[in-house]
């Protein structure tokens, strides 16, 4: 009797969870355009009245447009969460080792804004957005805080708009000046409205979200010139505020030509340079020369005896040097050059030459430089009157005398670059001087010592038909600023094409982490989601997103183009993330504390900028008898990891390898 009761028990417990798993309701399915929506039978898996079966069908439902019927699948799928989970988060497990990015609270959001709920959409995308930001969450609310000013009739406001130059020089007139290549730009923009974009020069600037208060930090690469930089702020609603700069880019160190000397009594000559505005200064003391292009200047008589050293400078800090000896008469002119060991076809510059002497100080034919462009300082004399001078055939501007000084700024290519000096004479007397420079990367910057790698094919939720695209393009702009080194997985490569720009990666030290995320395509629109993790540790190193709903391909005979951007805006700023996530951070060493570095970060852009801890860097000491005007050869020395800390102030780093001294010239840059 026992056993018979026994099993008696055992099947009608096996009955009771037949009928309440049969009691289970399904939610419901609906058609549309010949598609079901919902719990549906492609999911290919029995419903389990879980969590993740709720979200899924919330999803779906969001796929066909029945926002009312997703916003109550997302509320019946955060029912089942535990409290503590009731919230947004990439990378949730289900069961087992599987894992979703889950956003109920962002889709609930989205739906609500779909039916013109705007409000309640605003409470459930500021929830999302405060457990995980999104570019996704970030721009559905900015169009339901758009939605909600149009409604309360609000006033259109204007951005209050602050640019700053930090690196320009200002004239008296308040004209900017500058020699730099590129120039750093911080703008301030604030607005009740919250500001949603900044142009510079017709460019989006990188913001990561609207606010009412965005402050913004941009490189600015200039060519020589008048240059104008336009910066405009834009609220949600339309209202702009512009600003315009006018600046001039000189490069260019004033020309000056030395016509005549009479031992203590005169020193006359010429000076020209483009800006129109020049200081001279004769030993030190300041000689007076009216504006224009093409002045002419003389020295007081009391300067006139012995060697006397000249010293001409125009707004954007460029200087030309020359020293001039006067015992001399004025046809047989004779500069002394600053350094003895510099290139020259006539280095002992004997009287009575019939041909005009060129000297370049500090410069000798092979001479290495790490840098973009070298400054070449050029000394010309001549028994004869100098008519015509080129560098590497551009004509040197100016009145020509018997002796002539200028520099000259060269754009090197890596490799080896030729700089060519051709001076004549008014009487046919020809001379040329030839110098070779060899253009190389510092050794701490080259691509060897950045932090590497490998990249694998992202998961998709759907077939996107711009993920190959999309690949390419973020790819490749991540190989073109050469911050890290990149490789790629087989599976990435197998469904790139041979031709991609991506295939030209050079992978080298590629293992310490893997790059790997997912592709979603919707209805509205897709998102890209990629997490770098350390392959030692499994630790997240950077998370990164992007949205764009103008990708124009079709999913399911829908397509929608919004203008909000498209394959090419989703991979900058996916690019442009990761790169701000794990910046490149340059400093000196200002103190050691036994293997403890203190480090003052030289490179601070605006905006939150933290390093995460135990990231390595490199650790090289510049060269204490170097030329400035060479580069700096950066050898590395040693190695460090830094200690987690804000870019706002004086970054540790504990050293791992090698030796470092504070009063040696220290420098670190991040691997």
């Amino acid at each position: 009797m026992k056993t018979v009761f026994r099993c008696s028990t055992f099947f009608l417990a096996l009955v009771c969870l037949l009928v309440c798993g049969c009691a289970v309701n399904l939610p419901p399915v609906y058609e549309k355009d010949g598609k079901s929506y919902g719990w549906t039978g492609d999911m290919k898996e029995y419903f389990r009245d879980t969590w993740y079966d709720y979200y899924r069908c919330g999803l779906s439902y969001m796929n066909g447009e029945f926002y009312g019927e997703a916003a109550w699948a997302m509320t019946e799928s955060l029912k089942r969460r535990g409290e503590n989970n009731r919230r947004d988060r990439r990378m949730a497990k289900t069961y087992g080792m599987h894992f979703i990015d889950y956003f109920p609270f962002r889709e609930k959001g989205i739906a609500y804004y779909y039916q013109g709920q705007y409000d309640d959409a605003r409470r459930e995308l500021e929830r999302s957005i405060a457990s995980y930001p999104s570019e996704k969450a970030f721009l559905y609310l900015d169009r339901v805080r758009k939605k909600i000013m149009d409604a309360e009739q609000r006033p259109l406001s204007t951005p209050i708009l602050d640019v700053e130059f930090p690196s320009a020089r200002t004239d008296a007139a308040g004209l900017m000046w500058t020699r730099d290549e590129q120039m750093p730009v911080v703008m301030r923009a604030e607005d009740p409205q919250y500001v949603s974009e900044i142009r510079l020069r017709g460019q989006p600037v990188f913001i990561e979200k609207s606010a009412q208060s965005v402050t913004a930090g941009e490189s600015l690469r200039l060519e020589e010139g008048k240059q104008v930089v336009r910066v405009t702020a834009r609220n949600l609603r339309g209202g702009s505020a512009d600003r315009k700069f006018e600046m001039r880019v000189d490069r260019t160190a004033p020309v000056m030509t030395v016509e005549a000397i009479q031992p203590g009594v005169l020193l006359q000559g010429y000076l020209y340079d483009a800006s129109g505005k020049l200081q001279l200064f004769a030993d030190g003391q300041p000689v007076p020369v009216p504006d224009g292009e093409d002045v002419a200047f003389q020295i007081p008589p009391a300067l006139c005896f012995g060697g006397v050293e000249l010293v001409a400078s125009d707004p954007a800090g460029n200087r030309t040097r020359m020293v001039v000896s006067r015992n001399m008469a004025a046809s047989r002119l004779c500069l002394l050059a600053s350094n003895s060991k510099s290139v020259g076809n006539d280095a002992a510059i004997p009287g009575g030459q019939p041909v005009p002497a060129i000297h370049l100080p500090g410069w000798r034919d092979g001479d290495t430089v790490f840098r973009e462009n070298a400054e070449i300082e050029i000394h010309v004399r001549s028994r004869n009157r100098i008519a015509h001078v080129t560098v590497n055939g551009q004509v040197i501007p100016g009145r020509k005398g018997h002796a002539l000084s200028f520099v000259r700024s060269v754009a090197l290519k890596m490799g080896s670059n030729p700089v060519v000096v051709v001076v004549t004479d008014e009487n046919g007397g020809t001379a040329e001087q030839t110098l070779e420079i060899v253009r190389k990367i510092p050794e701490a910057f080259q691509l060897k010592h950045r932090y590497g790698f490998t990249v694998f094919q992202f998961d998709q939720s759907e077939t996107c038909n711009a993920s190959a695209r999309i690949y390419e393009l973020f790819l490749s702009d991540i190989l073109a600023r050469h911050r890290f080194q990149v490789g790629l997985d087989r599976g990435l490569i197998s469904f790139l094409s041979p031709h991609s720009p991506a295939m030209t990666s050079e992978s080298g030290n590629t293992d310490r982490a893997i790059l790997m995320g997912g592709i979603y395509q919707t209805r509205h629109g897709v998102e890209v989601a990629a997490r770098l993790v350390e392959t030692a540790s499994s630790r997240i190193l950077a998370a990164i997103d992007g949205y764009t709903e103008n990708i124009l391909a079709a999913v399911d005979g829908y397509t929608e183009n919004t203008g909000q951007g498209g394959p090419e805006s989703l991979s900058a700023k996916l690019s442009e993330r990761l790169h701000r996530r794990l910046p490149m951070m340059k400093g000196r060493v200002v103190r050691v504390d036994g293997k403890t570095l203190v480090v003052e970060p030289e490179n601070r852009m605006p905006g939150p900028q933290t390093f995460r801890s135990g990231w390595p860097v490199v650790i090289w000491q510049a060269s204490e008898s170097g030329d400035p005007r060479h580069g700096e050869r950066a050898a590395v020395v040693g190695e460090a990891v830094l200690e987690k800390g804000d870019a706002s102030e004086p970054v540790r780093a504990i050293l791992q390898k090698g030796q470092c001294s504070a009063s040696e010239n220290y420098h670190v840059i991040t691997r």
